[in-house]
C-alpha cells in the first residue's frame, strides 16, 4: 500500500486516541495515545486524565492540531442572555473582544450553522458620553450590514 502524503498525516492519530467520560458533577478526559493529547495546549500524557471545562479545546498529537471544543450543556454559561437567545442559539467560546463587548462562537440549535454573535453589555454605558455614542454608532453600522451570515436581533426594550 502507498501512503499519499494526506494518509501519512493521519499516522500520528491512535485508533483510540483519548476518551472522555463524566464522574458526578466532573468532566475528565483521558489520554490513551502514544502521540499526545492536549487540553487548551497542556499535554495530559500516556494513560494520565485532566479535568474538562466548558470550552476547553481538545488537540491531538501537536498543539496545532486543534480538532474539538468541549461544550458542556450541563453548565450554566448563558443563564444571564435574553431567553429568545438560549432557545436558538449555544453559545461557546470567546472569540473577540473590543470596546462595545465581546463577540462568541454560536451555534444555531436547529442546524449547527456556526454564528459570530455580539455581546454588548449596557451597564458598560451608564453615563452619557464617548462610549454611549459609540455603542450608539456600532448599532447602527451592524443594521446597515447586509449579509446572510449576519443576524441582528436587537431587543426594543434594551436600550442603551
Amino acid at each position: 500500500m502507498i501512503l499519499t502524503p494526506s494518509i501519512k498525516k493521519f499516522r500520528i492519530y491512535s485508533k483510540k486516541h483519548f476518551r472522555i467520560y463524566r464522574e458526578g458533577s466532573e468532566v475528565f478526559v483521558e489520554d490513551y495515545s502514544n502521540n499526545g493529547t492536549f487540553v487548551d495546549g497542556i499535554l495530559i500524557g500516556k494513560d494520565r486524565k485532566l479535568p474538562l471545562v466548558n470550552n476547553a479545546v481538545l488537540a491531538l498529537a501537536e498543539q496545532r492540531n486543534k480538532v474539538f471544543v468541549f461544550i458542556d450543556l450541563m453548565s450554566d454559561d448563558q443563564s444571564s442572555l435574553p431567553k429568545e437567545l438560549q432557545e436558538k442559539y449555544l453559545l461557546t467560546r470567546r472569540i473577540g473582544t473590543g470596546v462595545c463587548g465581546e463577540v462568541k462562537l454560536a451555534f444555531e440549535r436547529s442546524t449547527c450553522k456556526k454564528y459570530a454573535v455580539k455581546i454588548i453589555n449596557k451597564n458598560n454605558f451608564k453615563s452619557e458620553g464617548t462610549a454611549t455614542r459609540n455603542a450608539k454608532i456600532e448599532i447602527e453600522i451592524l443594521q446597515r450590514i447586509n449579509s446572510r451570515s449576519l443576524t441582528i436581533n436587537l431587543r426594543r426594550d434594551q436600550t442603551l
